[in-house]
């Protein structure tokens, strides 16, 4: 199910079962680009991330992925400039999986 969230500019949402697996092949019809990072906190399950992974590296991306704690705390200037910084440094690796982790 596709949710539309009426914001400038608006977005959507998908909602259902299998996005996960899915997530690599949806990403790859909407943006031209084929290095992806994904970011999540400290809860999200080794599976999840693991099938987010397998999903982005089928559809052709090179793969990173940042880990941040959650909670209120992680919610800072800090805590970007470490995503940032990750990004800027998986954007010059070769095209593999890394990882980077904030606490």
């Amino acid at each position: 199910e596709k949710l539309t969230i009426r914001t400038h500019p608006p977005y959507d949402v998908l909602l259902g079962r299998g996005l996960l697996a899915q997530s690599g092949a949806l990403a790859a019809q909407a943006v031209p680009g084929r290095r992806a990072m994904i970011d999540f906190d400290d809860r999200v399950t080794a599976n999840c991330l693991q099938a987010v992974q397998a999903s982005f590296a089928a559809a052709g991306f090179a793969v990173s992925h940042f880990s941040v704690a959650h909670g209120e705390d992680s919610k800072s200037l800090s805590t970007l400039a470490d995503l940032l910084n990750a990004a800027v440094d998986a954007s010059r690796c070769s095209p593999t999986s890394g990882s980077h982790t904030r606490r």
